[in-house]
């Protein structure tokens, strides 16, 4: 029954009216069927009176009333005085015949049960008999009546009123044979009528308690479903955005209402979606925006994100010049054999890193990880990896353990956080950055503080070795200004100091030698020089003045020591000179 009341629901609006007022329709039929038959039934019946029995009735009794007539006109041409009046009698006589035997031959017609047609058989018998009578008579009277007390005695015979009376006798006993029909079939027309009312009551009763099963069945095939579509949208506006649409299979208008509501819900549940991630990316951004190490970060993500999918287990990894270190776990028992430091490629995360893609693997090995409580431990079912990217860089890895999927809404959550964890996380290496850039340099900063301090005092005690110095030099200066001719010649034979007793001496204005090469104003001083290594107290050498004179000279030679940027110089004393030689 429920199967069939399920097929009735399933039905469009239109065939449950029509199947409702089909039912009612039906019924009227079949009263009007009922009606139709009786009063067709009635009509023949009727006509059967009508046709056969009462027009059969008046033929008969219209025959009879001609046979009466027959024997008056013969008595009345029996009692004719004149031949005029015998005359008019035979022709009532002959007319009343004739009449008689054309309504007989009408009521024949029309006489159809056995029993009065046998008595009609009789009536022609006798009839007959009693035309025959009839004929005899009228010719014992003949045309001049000689013998009419012949025909009278030939009537007053017993015989001739048997024949008569006996014909009259059946005649009516035939119109009461078809009265006692006629009676018969309008009672039968009665309890036609009678059983045709009662069959249409009865009808019309049950007509009217299976339209109201009917009605209340349809009804109920249209209330049910509307009922549960109601619950179904005020659970939806309660928020049960999960409950099953009911009747979206059903091919008819609840069924197009059903699913325009399940489309509705849709819209619903991908909002409501929407504003849970939104919300919830919010609430974690925040709350590891504040972070200011990468282990702080990971710990506040994955408490924060760890119980939103459904996670028993998680750990971040950060990835840093080609390795993966780990910040921080969630629910996650540490164990010695475990790395803490993986490169890439090395083990599932490190394949995932190296490939850059999402890995997921079900139903893990007994020995992968428990996921543990006070209770007790367990496998987890699905293990999942995920690369956190940035700008097409590896930023982090994450790593899920759980006892079952990740859901539609976990798995949009993770693609709306995993962005905005590799931002926050790039952001805050650059903060980092930022901080041991700024904490360099500012013990940068101290340091040439300290540096500058320590300068300024140097440059103090400079300044004031730098006068001190500029004193003595300016009193060695005046010293080797009043003493012999003087030249300094440093390691590469260049001089750089002339005094200006030996700028006379050689013909140069005052500090014109400084700068050139010893050889201008003594030729072999290459030689003289690598000759003698060590002091000399006097030596006679030939020299050149600037004009190209020769002339000889005396010199001491002494090593001069080199003292901080100066290098080791050799110092010519020229004690005695010659004039220049003739060429």
């Amino acid at each position: 029954m429920s199967r069939q009341f399920t097929a009735l629901e399933k039905q469009t609006l239109t065939a449950k009216l029509l199947i409702g007022f089909g039912f009612g329709l039906l019924i009227a039929a079949l009263i009007g069927v009922n009606a139709i038959n009786s009063m067709r039934v009635m009509s023949e019946k009727s006509n059967t009176i009508y046709e056969k029995e009462l027009l059969g009735i008046s033929h008969l009794k219209e025959a009879n009333i001609n046979l009466i007539y027959m024997g008056r006109s013969l008595q009345q041409m029996m009692l004719a005085q004149s031949a005029v009046e015998r005359e008019k009698a035979q022709l009532r006589l002959d007319k009343a015949q004739v009449t008689l035997q054309t309504e007989l031959d009408e009521a024949r017609k029309r006489i159809f049960r056995e029993d009065a047609k046998w008595m009609l058989t009789r009536f022609d018998n006798l009839f007959e008999q009693y035309q025959r009578n009839v004929a005899h008579t009228m010719e014992l009277m003949g045309k001049d009546s000689h013998k009419l007390d012949e025909a009278v005695a030939y009537i007053a015979r017993q015989e001739f009123f048997y024949v008569i009376d006996t014909a009259d006798d059946t005649l009516t006993a035939i119109t009461k044979i078809m009265e006692n029909g006629a009676y018969d079939t309008a009672e039968e027309l009665a309890k036609l009528a009678e059983r045709s009312n009662k069959i249409a009551s009865l009808l019309l009763l049950l007509g009217l308690g299976i339209g109201v099963v009917v009605g209340l069945i349809v009804g109920k095939s249209i209330q049910r479903p509307n009922d549960r579509l109601r619950n179904s949208i005020e659970g939806l506006a309660a928020g049960r955005l999960d409950d099953v649409i009911p009747n979206t299979d059903y091919p008819n208008e609840i069924g197009a209402f059903a699913r325009a509501i399940q489309s509705l819900q849709k819209v619903y549940r991908s909002m409501e979606m929407q504003r849970w991630i939104k919300t919830y990316v919010t609430e974690i951004s925040a709350q590891i925006q504040q972070a200011e190490s990468y282990e702080e970060l990971a710990r506040r993500l994955l408490s924060a994100t760890c119980p939103l999918l459904g996670a028993s287990i998680g750990v971040l990894y950060l990835h840093e010049e080609g390795q993966l270190r780990m910040l921080a776990s969630y629910g996650w028992r540490e164990r010695k054999n475990l790395n803490q430091e993986l490169v890439l490629g090395e083990g599932l995360l490190g394949q995932s890193a190296l490939e850059k893609k999402t890995i997921t693997i079900t139903e893990p090995p007994e020995d992968y990880i428990k996921i543990s409580s006070a209770l007790g431990e367990s496998t987890p079912r699905v293990v999942t990896v995920l690369p956190i990217m940035h700008g097409g860089e590896l930023v982090a890895m994450m790593e899920l353990a759980s006892f079952q999927n990740i859901g539609e809404r976990e798995a949009a959550l993770l693609d709306a956080l995993l962005p905005m964890i590799a931002m926050t996380m790039e952001i805050l290496g650059k903060n980092i950055s930022a901080q041991h850039m700024l904490q360099e340099a500012q013990e940068r900063a101290i340091q040439i503080e300290v540096q500058a301090a320590q300068l300024e005092e140097q440059s103090v005690e400079m300044a004031a070795q730098q006068s001190e110095l500029q004193k003595t030099e300016e009193w060695y200066r005046c010293i080797v200004q009043s003493a012999d001719a003087m030249l300094v010649i440093d390691e590469r034979g260049v001089i750089i100091l002339s005094n200006p007793k030996a700028d006379t001496i050689f013909g140069y204005k005052s500090d014109t030698l400084i700068g050139q090469r010893a050889e201008v104003v003594v030729p072999t001083w290459k030689d003289f020089s690598v000759s003698y290594e060590d002091n000399v107290d006097m030596s006679k050498l030939d020299a050149l003045r600037m004009d190209g004179g020769a002339i000889q000279i005396n010199v001491a030679l002494t090593r001069l020591p080199s003292i901080g940027i100066k290098t080791a110089c050799s110092c010519l004393s020229i004690k005695s000179l010659t004039y220049p030689l003739a060429a």
